[in-house]
């Protein structure tokens, strides 16, 4: 005769339980109430296993579909990326392109506002990282 273990449900605690269990009876009205009402569930569903949070959420990422939904405004990024890396052959290119585009948007009308100044010290930091990167790459 084949003999099947029951399979306790897994229950999450939160320490706040722990604590009303495992403290002193309290003198508080709201307090002594709250103690007793976790030790009548606690009593009652006394045979549950205890999960932690990282058994839960490796239960809920088992759940969660394989592939992630996409984002519209990346996949749209992603799409003219692959335009351009089809278009142009080089970065130069690339920027020659669009130097020529803001000259005609310029010639239009189109006002261009500034770019903000960069941060203290970025400017000197982007230089040495070329300078690292032409290091290494010799």
């Amino acid at each position: 005769m084949i003999q099947y273990a029951e399979i306790k449900p897994a229950v999450y605690l939160e320490s706040t339980v722990v604590s009303y269990l495992t403290s002193r009876p309290s003198s508080d009205a709201v307090i002594s109430s709250r103690q007793q009402a976790i030790q009548q569930l606690w009593y009652e569903y006394s045979s549950a296993t205890i999960s932690t949070p990282k058994e839960l959420i490796e239960g809920i990422r088992m759940k969660e579909e394989p592939t992630p939904p996409t984002d519209p405004i990346l996949e749209e990024c992603y799409r003219l990326k692959e335009e351009f890396n089809a278009q142009f052959n080089s970065l130069e290119e690339l920027f020659s392109y669009l130097k020529d585009e803001e000259k005609k948007a310029k010639a239009r009308g189109v006002k261009f506002r500034p770019a903000p100044p960069p941060p203290p010290g970025a400017v000197e930091k982007m230089e040495k990282m070329l300078k690292e990167l032409k290091k290494d790459s010799d």
